[in-house]
């Protein structure tokens, strides 16, 4: 107050009490406040001077008067200073404490620098890793596909090395997973990355077995002086070992890693990889038993000989169609040395002239009217090992020649090889054949006003041959994959057939159901056999559904199945090489089954009772129910076939399943196979194949019979 009557003002004392109260209150605690009176009076114009900083502050400067030590956050840290006053508003400001010490920068870079060294650079670096391998092993895919080995081989050993490193930064960041409790994911990813690394090796060794078997197909083609050596073979092969042996880790490490462990947007691919390894596993395991006996098939220590069926499914028989050529195939030090095409009437024409006489099935005799077995018809059993037995010997008989196997093609077969190859262009004909217009042409060309003992049909059929070889061996690599997925499409639907003496590898054809054995299993079994007999080509007009049904409605469990085939015929007239279908057709079921009815359902919709008109036998180890039947141009009809399934296959309280196996015939094409199954009376249908759907406990699957078919269901 006395400081505002100097400036000349009258004071009043009320309008500044609370003032008094904040100075008695600074005085109880401690602090005094002293008004200063400047030195020299100043006449003051008014009561905020220019550029005037807190006028308060400015005018009223306040001593701290420390009463005693206060225990603070900074005395303990020991980093403040004490000072006599408090520092004008005009003084520069600093950081309090801790964050004004340098001591606290460096604790904070020496913090930044461990946390760059021990996480943030393995986590980078463990990411970048990780997918600079996934991009090689991507690129080892399109390299596989075109069968570029230099980029194979390049992109295999990055993506190694790339995994390698990604698994030592995993490492690097163990302490991470263990201190925040994942150890359990810790393991699924350094497993991941174990798998792919050894996935990886696994394709380089892979990679490095494809310069000699690029080597064999060289010295297959017969424009080469290339031999093939078991130097080669022997190479490939500890390679091929080497890359199943890896695979096998892959697997085991990839069996380790739990999916849940992996982010949900990488499952899809990581899933896709699994599928890949179990593929590439089978395809090794399958590689490794051909390569070792690829010598031996191929002629390197002595010429080897095998017969080629030219089979016509358009005039089926049970190995596929009927056999209008045959091919003689030599390899000699692993080359294609000779094919030689021929009509098979002309060796038929030496058994007439001979008189070499073999006593044909019942059923060739009573169609044809033939008193002797001739080439032609010596395919008529469905399991081609013992067909190509019974030509075997017949046709030895004729030229005397061993041979060391035979091979089945039909239509379909060669169809594939064209989309592989693409069309061929025969001058002779000036027209070119492809995988759209074969069919139409080799029937024009090899049927046609054709007369036994003419070179028309062995003249098209060799220049076709030849034709397609020389495509075949002049493919680019990049076209390689593709031939011989065509291959192994026509081995699993039975278009390509393969039975040879070499009994080892023999015994992967058999394992693979690629030599056209009649497969014996234990469970029910279904194979169904049509015959044309009546020399025409009418199997390219009829259209074969096959409608299976199980059902069981006793308490003692036995299955009952009834099987309805239709034939249904799309030709318009009788003439050739249309007309009537004759058709003698065997359904080979699971021996012990007991036939209980027959019926014949005609165009016209009459069903007639034919059970005594169905022949009963057991070839093969399988009963066979057979029947004579004929289809005229525009006509449908029906064979039922009511049979009991064999004791053995019974569902009782300690057998529950139910299996069945139905086997494709060689030369037909994704005929419709409808399949259902009724639980037996007081059982629950529970599981099933994966490929079969359970509605109100039965399952019915309609689908195109292209390959072998095996379905499970568990009951209740």
């Amino acid at each position: 107050m006395d400081t505002l009557k100097w400036f000349g003002y009258s004071v009043n004392q009320n309008t500044f009490k609370p003032t008094k109260y904040v100075e008695e209150k600074a005085i109880s605690r401690g602090m005094q406040t002293t008004t200063v009176r400047p030195l020299e009076s100043t006449k003051v114009s008014s009561i905020y001077p220019a550029n005037s900083e807190d006028l308060y502050t400015k005018m009223y400067p306040v001593k701290t008067v420390k009463s005693r030590k206060r225990l603070s956050l900074r005395s303990l840290f020991n980093f403040h200073r004490e000072t006599s006053a408090v520092k004008s508003a005009a003084a520069p400001k600093r950081l309090p404490g801790v964050l004004g010490s340098s001591k606290f920068y460096i604790a904070v870079a020496l913090f930044v620098s461990a946390a760059l060294v021990f996480l943030v650079n393995p986590v980078l670096s463990l990411y970048s890793n990780a997918r600079s391998g996934a991009t090689a092993l991507q690129n080892v895919a399109a390299a596989g596909s075109s069968l570029d080995v230099g980029s194979l081989s390049k992109n295999t050993v990055l993506a190694s090395n790339k995994f390698e490193v990604a698994r030592k930064n995993l490492s690097n960041l163990k302490w991470v997973f263990s201190f925040s409790g994942k150890s359990s994911e810790y393991i699924s990813y350094f497993r991941m990355l174990s798998s792919l690394q050894n996935f990886s090796d696994s394709v380089e060794h892979l990679s490095k077995s494809a310069e000699p078997l690029e080597g064999m197909w060289e010295v297959l083609r017969p424009d080469t002086e290339n031999v093939l050596t078991r130097e080669t073979v022997n190479t490939a092969k500890l390679e091929i070992d080497s890359a199943q042996k890896l695979l096998y880790i892959a697997q085991a490490d990839f069996n380790g890693v739990n999916k849940e462990h992996i982010p949900e947007k990488y499952r899809s691919y990581i899933s896709d990889y699994g599928k890949y390894i179990s593929t590439l596993q089978q395809n090794l395991d399958l590689t490794t038993k051909l390569i070792g006996e690829a010598a031996a098939v191929l002629g390197v220590d002595k010429e080897t000989t095998y017969i080629v069926w030219f089979q016509n499914s358009n005039e089926l028989r049970p190995t596929g169609g009927f056999i209008g050529s045959y091919g003689l195939l030599t390899f000699d030090k692993g080359k294609l040395k000779d094919l030689k095409i021929d009509d098979i009437y002309n060796p038929d024409g030496q058994i007439l002239l001979r008189d070499i006489k073999t006593t044909p099935p019942e059923v060739i005799s009573r169609y044809l009217a033939e008193d002797r077995l001739y080439l032609r018809n010596s395919n008529w059993d469905p399991d081609f090992p013992t067909a190509a037995g019974v030509f075997n010997e017949l046709f030895y008989k004729i030229d005397g020649q061993s041979v060391d196997g035979y091979l089945a093609v039909d239509l379909k077969f060669v169809e594939g090889i064209l989309r592989a190859t693409g069309p061929v262009f025969l001058a002779a004909y000036n027209e070119e054949i492809n995988a759209a217009n074969l069919y139409e042409r080799t029937q024009y060309h090899s049927d046609f006003n054709y007369v036994n003992g003419s070179d028309q049909k062995r003249s098209f059929l060799t220049i076709l041959g030849s034709k397609l070889l020389e495509k075949m061996f002049s493919l680019p690599k990049d076209k390689l994959p593709s031939l011989l997925a065509e291959t192994q499409k026509s081995l699993d639907e039975k278009h390509l057939l393969i039975n040879i003496s070499n009994g080892a590898l023999n015994d992967v054809l058999k394992e693979k159901n690629w030599n056209g054995q009649v497969v014996p299993v234990e469970t029910d079994y279904l194979y169904v056999v049509n015959s044309n007999l009546g020399g025409t080509k009418a199997n390219y007009f009829v259209k074969n559904n096959i409608d299976y049904e199980i059902n069981s409605m006793t308490r003692d469990g036995v299955l009952r199945a009834t099987l309805k085939l239709t034939y249904d015929h799309t030709g318009e007239s009788m003439a050739w090489p249309g007309g009537p279908y004759k058709d003698h057709v065997r359904v080979l079921v699971q021996k012990g089954s007991k036939l209980t009815g027959a019926e014949f359902v005609d165009a016209a919709g009459n069903t007639v009772d034919v059970f005594k008109d169905v022949g009963v036998g057991q070839p093969n180890g399988y009963d066979i129910f057979s029947y004579d039947l004929v289809v005229n141009p525009k006509e449908t009809v029906s064979l039922v076939i009511k049979y009991d399934l064999p004791e053995s296959l019974n569902v009782t309280k300690d057998k529950s399943t139910y299996s069945l196996y139905v086997q494709k015939q060689p030369g037909t094409d994704a005929d419709p196979f409808s399949f259902t199954f009724n639980a037996p009376f007081g059982t629950e249908i529970i599981k099933a194949s994966k490929d079969l759907d359970i509605l109100d406990n039965a399952i019915t699957k309609t689908s195109g019979l292209r390959r072998d078919i095996n379905y499970f269901i568990e009951l209740r």
